[in-house]
């Protein structure tokens, strides 16, 4: 979130292309935890922590850079048994929600 606090409007290109990099990190740990279902809490973390960074490029214009990431966040949601759970479902809505604006958002 240093970059966020540097630059919070992503005008620069070496703040968006750090939080670009950080969502590709994150969907290389969320890999790994998919292999392990004990670790379903690093990989709900993970998916909450690519939401928000999602969320706040969608709002800056960057739809079409971030709809990999969110599709990606998930199907991790739907891979792994533990986050299928009841309550992880307004995540679950929230992510289909989002990967939806970002294709509304591109075609316009």
């Amino acid at each position: 979130y240093l970059t966020e606090r540097e630059d919070p409007r992503l005008m620069h290109d070496p703040s968006r292309r750090t939080a670009l990099s950080v969502l590709r990190r994150l969907q290389l740990s969320t890999q790994v935890s998919l292999q392990r279902e004990p670790l379903y809490w690093l990989l709900y973390n993970a998916i909450v922590l690519t939401y928000s960074i999602c969320r706040k490029a969608m709002a800056l214009g960057y739809s079409g850079e971030v709809v990999e990431h969110l599709l990606w966040a998930s199907v991790c949601m739907e891979s792994s048994v533990p986050l299928m759970a009841a309550k992880y479902l307004r995540l679950r809505v929230c992510l289909y929600v989002a990967v939806c604006q970002c294709y509304y958002d591109v075609k316009q």
